[in-house]
């Protein structure tokens, strides 16, 4: 096996690798994308432009959270994670908190139940124009 190689995390280099990500997986959009290597030889402003790029994909998204969860009179994070929950896929959300109380909100959307209409106004926002696939057009291999 040869040495491990790492291109860096150039403006191209994170898009190319964001696009092979997402034809591997067979899907439009992902939730979450990691870097692996804090990598200091390309400029950290390059780097942060693609992945603003990469979440600019969220801001319809987001705004339908934010409805949702006025009308329900909870946090946003509580019915992200339970359309998260909803979803046929299995996901396991990341709870990122630094205070129990966030734990308590986020834990709360184990006991928060959208209504089919809100789950398809959620699946709906669309992700560069693109909706959230349904679970049996996911390839996971």
């Amino acid at each position: 096996m040869g040495a491990l190689r790492f291109e860096g995390l150039s403006k191209k280099t994170v898009e190319n690798a964001i696009e092979g990500s997402l034809k591997r997986l067979g899907v439009d959009c992902v939730d979450l994308y990691y870097i692996h290597v804090d990598w200091r030889w390309e400029p950290l402003e390059e780097t942060l432009e693609a992945l603003n790029g990469l979440v600019e994909d969220n801001e319809r998204r987001l705004l339908v959270i934010k409805e949702i969860a006025k009308a329900r009179g909870v946090t946003p994070f509580r019915v992200m994670f339970a359309w998260m929950l909803s979803r046929k896929v299995s996901i396991v959300p990341i709870l990122g908190v630094s205070k129990i109380s966030q734990l308590e909100d986020n834990l709360g959307a184990l006991d928060l139940t959208l209504t089919d209409a809100e789950v398809e106004r959620l699946d709906n926002a669309a992700f560069n124009g693109k909706t959230y696939k349904d679970p049996e057009e996911v390839k996971l291999s």
